[in-house]
């Protein structure tokens, strides 16, 4: 992205969560889709137009000014994971 930006060239990359795919797609024969649905925050297998519309905005004017990122296009995966933060005190002081 950097050597390439004085060009006008934007790189980028998808990193797709579970979608329907020969590598999935054994794995949900063999175990149904629950545990990939369910870890994601949207409780769903991403679509064919989930990726597609991460293509176009980054193909398009609106994605010209974005280069040198990794789209999750992944439907929360990766926050569905993470633990949640804990309540902060009300009573603690603030910094």
């Amino acid at each position: 992205a950097g050597t390439l930006g004085s060009r006008n060239i934007t790189v980028n990359t998808l990193c797709p969560g579970p979608f329907m795919s020969r590598i999935i797609r054994g794995m949900v024969k063999e175990e149904g889709p629950e545990h990939l649905v369910d870890a994601t925050a949207l409780s769903r297998m991403g679509r064919p137009d989930d990726i597609a519309g991460a293509c176009l905005f980054l193909s398009s004017r609106a994605g010209s000014y974005v280069t040198g990122t990794e789209f999750a296009v992944d439907g929360g995966s990766l926050i569905a994971r993470a633990p949640m933060p804990k309540k902060r005190d009300q009573n603690a002081s603030k910094l």
